[in-house]
């Protein structure tokens, strides 16, 4: 499955595919048109992560997710809208306390 060009963007503002694995342990990252999804290990506050690209005002919306996984739900713990692309691994690193750079 080929990823799309605003995923592609979306991986590359925040470091790509192989620093999430390496730096967070992500094991997940999944697609979509518009979006990113990934899971990482190193917090009990948050577990998954969502990018969205909103294509109107040409910016982003973070949502970091907890899922359950006794009972299958997933619950959006913190969002932010109206995110800049520059803004995307601060917004990560300060709310998850996780980095995404040495």
């Amino acid at each position: 499955m080929a990823i799309t060009d605003c995923a592609a963007t979306i991986l590359d503002q925040i470091g790509g595919v192989n620093r999430l694995q390496v730096m967070l342990g992500a094991s997940k990252v999944l697609t979509d048109t518009e979006a990113i999804t990934f899971d990482f290990k190193m917090s009990r506050k948050f577990n998954h992560c969502r990018i969205t690209y909103c294509s109107g005002p040409d910016l982003y919306r973070v949502e970091f997710l907890k899922y359950n996984r006794k009972t299958f739900e997933t619950k959006t713990v913190q969002s932010f809208e109206m995110v800049y692309a520059d803004q995307l691994r601060s917004i990560f690193e300060s709310t998850t306390g996780l980095y995404l750079t040495l």
